[in-house]
């Protein structure tokens, strides 16, 4: 359902990230406690913390220990949290967060230079929506990129026009890319960037459409990439744009930085080592964790547990679905 920024201000929505996420006590303890994966709960902690300051993490350890199951997990329990909570800003394919309007709204008046700068940092499909709602209120256009175009309008018609911009529910899914089975699943997310880039260059005001050669899938910043160590140089080369930045997860559309609110999880069961020096300052970029094996008690509760599952697969002859599982349980 389409709402304004007034209009969430006034059910009290401040903004939903995954750094604040990461953070609740409650979110965390679900994560450490889903039964999907048992153990290695300090390895968990370390990995959410990660994950919170930078968007990003490398998952390191053996075979057979279910890197690539708490990477799902983990994410599921994210998206699930953003798709209940979170409003974006209407048509951003980054899914900016309505929040940061709301703020600017509130504050504009109090420090109008403080808040330009931070419209000037939103994605250009963003600004391109704030200026068109800001010439509705004014009859003028302006560049949000030059402050004093902003600076230049009264208090009282920038805040009007913020109030009036339109938000949107955000819904988020999760990538997997496994250079095991999928080679070509990072250029399909890649040729969506290009698609991006194609937009842009022509109207901004053309409608975003999400469907387009996944692009949605990987604005959106919830992606899992399995045995990273498998994937070729021009590969790791082509994810560097995203990686580069220490604090956040990047995109670049032709040439202006975008940050994304999300989380990217990669998977290694070799060392770094491995990787080759002309690949190391690509994957020194992102913050790893060691993920080690599991003690024989938790082994021995898994194979409990998927004795279980057998049993009642079996007692009601249908495929195996997890959620159909939980519920018979």
């Amino acid at each position: 359902m389409t709402m304004t920024i007034a209009s969430l201000a006034k059910k009290g929505y401040k903004g939903c990230s995954v750094r604040r996420l990461l953070n609740e006590p409650e979110l965390r303890k679900q994560i450490n406690e889903d039964p999907a994966v048992r153990g290695n709960v300090h390895s968990k902690g370390i990995v959410m913390d990660k994950i919170a300051v930078s968007g990003k993490v490398l998952l390191i350890g053996p075979t057979g220990e279910a890197k690539t199951l708490f990477a799902r997990t983990i994410l599921k329990h994210l998206t699930n949290a953003i798709n209940e909570r979170k409003y974006h800003i209407a048509g951003c394919p980054f899914n900016e967060d309505a929040g940061y309007l709301i703020h600017i709204a509130e504050n504009y008046a109090k420090d109008p230079a403080a808040s330009a700068e931070v419209l000037k940092n939103l994605c250009p499909f963003c600004k391109q929506n704030i200026a068109e709602s800001i010439k509705k209120v004014t009859n003028q256009d302006i560049n949000l990129d030059r402050s004093n175009d902003i600076l230049a309008l009264e208090t009282e018609q920038v805040i009007k026009a913020l109030n009036a911009v339109k938000a949107d529910k955000t819904v988020v899914n999760v990538a997997q890319i496994d250079p095991r089975n999928d080679p070509e699943g990072l250029y399909m997310l890649l040729a969506g960037v290009e698609n991006l880039e194609q937009l842009f260059g022509g109207k901004t005001s053309t409608t975003f459409s999400p469907m387009a050669h996944k692009v949605g899938v990987l604005s959106q910043g919830f992606v899992v990439v399995n045995e990273i160590q498998r994937l070729p140089l021009n590969f790791l080369e082509a994810l560097m744009g995203f990686l580069e930045d220490p604090s956040g997860i990047k995109y670049s559309i032709q040439g202006r930085p975008v940050f994304v609110d999300g989380a990217m999880i990669f998977t290694s069961n070799a060392p770094l080592s491995v990787f080759g020096e002309e690949a190391q300052p690509i994957i020194n970029r992102i913050p790893e964790v060691l993920w080690p094996a599991r003690t024989k008690l938790e082994r021995i509760k898994i194979v409990e547990d998927m004795f279980k599952e057998h049993l009642t697969l079996c007692l009601n002859d249908m495929t195996a679905n997890p959620a159909l599982v939980s519920l018979l349980e």
